[in-house]
C-alpha cells in the first residue's frame, strides 16, 4: 500500500476540521499530500540499540570472574559456567533478532509479536542464571540489561507508531480505493461488452429468423414433395416386409414341437435345430433346404414315426406353411429390391441434404444465442457507492472530514 524508500513510509499528518471536498480521482494524491508516516526515529533507535546490545554481549564474554575482587577463587569457578550459559543464551537470543525490512501494517504486526515471543522465552530461559551472576557482575550485566530493555522500548514504541498512524485503516483504504479503480475498469468492460452482446444478439435473432423462412420454402417445394412421397413408399414397403416376417413366423412356430421331436429321430438334426433358431434368415439363405425339412415332417407325421397331440391340426399347419413358402421368398426378394430403389432416390434427392444444413444451422443459432443470454445474466455491475461511504468513514475517525465526488460513482 505503501511505497517503502530507504526502510520509510511518508505521508503527512493531517488534522483539518473543514469538510473538504476530493475528487475520487485525486484521492491517492491528496492522501499522500496530507498524511504522512515515519518510522525513521523507531527503526534508528533499534538499529542503535542491537549495536550497543552486541557490544555489551562481547564485554560480559570477555569478563574474567576471577579478576574481580573479592570474589573467592572457587566460587568464581562455579559462575564461570553460569556465565557461559547466560552468554551462549544472549547470543541465541541475539541472532534471532532482526532489523524489520518491511513497514505495512500486517507485517509490522508479526515483527512485535515475534520479538515479544522471542524476548519471553530468553528471560523464562535465563532468570536463574542472571540472579546467580548478579550477585557478583556489575557494569557489564548492568549493560546487557540496559541494551536489552532499549530495544524492548524501541519495538514497543515501533508497534506504538503503527497504531497511532491508524495505519492498518489507511492501507484499507488504499485498497479499496484500488477495487475501486478495478471495479470503474471492470465496469466500463461490460457496458461495451453489453452493448456488444446486443448488437450481436440482434444479428443472431435475425438469422435464425432467415433460416426458418428458408425451411418453410423448402417444405413447400417440389423435391420436398417428392421426398415425402418417397418416404411415404418407404415406410409403406419396410411396413409390408416386416408383417411378411411376422406371417412368416406365426406359421413356423406352431410347427416347433413338432419339428423337436422329429429331430430325436432324424439324421438332419442339426439343420433343424438351425432352422428352428434362425427361422427367416434360414429361408431367405436356402429356401430349398427348408421345403425339405418341412416335407420330411410331414412324412413322419403320416407315418406315425413321431408321437405328437393332434396330429392333423399340424398337417394343416405344414401344408398351410408349404404354400406360403412357394411365394415367400419372391415377394421378399421384390420388397428388398423396392427398398433399395426407394433408397437410391432418397440418396439423390437434395430435399434432405438442404434441410439438415438448414437445421444444423438453426441449432448452431440457438446454441450462440443460448450461451449470449447466459453472458449477459453474467455481467453484472458492482454499487461502489458503499465503497466510497467506507472510506469517508475511515478517514473520519482518522480525524479527517472528506467528500469525494465522482460521476460514475453518483
Amino acid at each position: 500500500m505503501l511505497n517503502n524508500k530507504s526502510n520509510m513510509n511518508f505521508i503527512k499528518r493531517w488534522f483539518g476540521k473543514k469538510e473538504v471536498i476530493v475528487n475520487f480521482s485525486d484521492l491517492p494524491e491528496w492522501l499522500v499530500s496530507n498524511i504522512e508516516i515515519s518510522f525513521d526515529t523507531e527503526l534508528n533507535n533499534i538499529k542503535g540499540s542491537f549495536v550497543s546490545f552486541d557490544t555489551a554481549i562481547k564485554n560480559l564474554n570477555e569478563l574474567d570472574i576471577t579478576s574481580i575482587p573479592n570474589v573467592d577463587i572457587r566460587l568464581a569457578n562455579r559462575l564461570k559456567g553460569n556465565k557461559k550459559a547466560y552468554v551462549h543464551a544472549l547470543q541465541i537470543f541475539y541472532n534471532q533478532l532482526e532489523i524489520p525490512i518491511a513497514f505495512d501494517s500486517n507485517s509490522l504486526k508479526k515483527y512485535y509479536k515475534a520479538f515479544q515471543e522471542s524476548a519471553s522465552a530468553f528471560n523464562k530461559k535465563t532468570i536463574k542464571n542472571y540472579h546467580i551472576l548478579k550477585t557478583v557482575v556489575g557494569q557489564e550485566l548492568e549493560d546487557v540489561i540496559v541494551s536489552i530493555k532499549r530495544i524492548s522500548n524501541s519495538v514497543s514504541k515501533l508497534e506504538k507508531a503503527r497504531t497511532d498512524y491508524n495505519l492498518e485503516a489507511l492501507e484499507g483504504i488504499h485498497s479499496r480505493i484500488q477495487e475501486i479503480n478495478d471495479t470503474l475498469l471492470a465496469n466500463n468492460n461490460v457496458a461495451s461488452r453489453l452493448q456488444h452482446a446486443h448488437k450481436e444478439r440482434g444479428v443472431l435473432i435475425q438469422e435464425e429468423a432467415n433460416l426458418l423462412k428458408d425451411v418453410e420454402k423448402l417444405r413447400n417445394c417440389k423435391e420436398y414433395k417428392h421426398f415425402d412421397q418417397l418416404k411415404l413408399d418407404m415406410d409403406a414397403t419396410v411396413k409390408e416386409r416386416a408383417d411378411l416376417r411376422s406371417e412368416l413366423l406365426g406359421k413356423i412356430i406352431p410347427l416347433e414341437r413338432a419339428f423337436k421331436k422329429y429331430s430325436k429321430i432324424s439324421t438332419k438334426n442339426k439343420s433343424i435345430d438351425k432352422f428352428l433358431k434362425e427361422k427367416e434368415a434360414f429361408v431367405l439363405k436356402d429356401s430349398k433346404s427348408a421345403e425339405s425339412l418341412i416335407f420330411d415332417l410331414e412324412q413322419a407325421i403320416n407315418k406315425h414315426s413321431i408321437d405328437i397331440k393332434d396330429p392333423k391340426k399340424i398337417l394343416i399347419s405344414i401344408k398351410t406353411l408349404k404354400e406360403f413358402l412357394k411365394v415367400y421368398v419372391k415377394k421378399i426378394t421384390d420388397l428388398k429390391k423396392k427398398i433399395d430403389l426407394i433408397q437410391k432416390k432418397i440418396a439423390t434427392n437434395q430435399y434432405e441434404k438442404k434441410l439438415q444444413e438448414y437445421l444444423t444451422s438453426i441449432n448452431k443459432v440457438t446454441k450462440k444465442l443460448t450461451k449470449l443470454l447466459d453472458e449477459e445474466n453474467n455481467l453484472e455491475k458492482r454499487d461502489l457507492k458503499n465503497d466510497v461511504l467506507y472510506i469517508e468513514k475511515t478517514l473520519k475517525k482518522m480525524g479527517y472530514s472528506i467528500v469525494i465526488k465522482h460521476d460514475t460513482l453518483d
